[in-house]
């Protein structure tokens, strides 16, 4: 995939954040305590899938 280019000279953002950057809950916005390094979306523990282990 190639890089983002814009012609309007705004810059453009990424859709998601890297790994290590993510730090909110996909469903209720709470924080992390550490980074994610898993792959997006994550969800803290009282929003997780039952039956589905949270990483990081």
């Amino acid at each position: 995939m190639g890089e983002k280019n814009d012609r309007s000279g705004k810059r453009v953002r990424p859709k998601t954040a890297e790994r290590g950057k993510r730090y909110l809950c996909a469903r209720c916005r709470k924080r992390s305590p550490r980074p994610v390094l898993g792959p997006a979306p994550w969800y803290c523990p009282k929003c997780a899938p039952a039956g589905e282990a949270v990483p990081g």
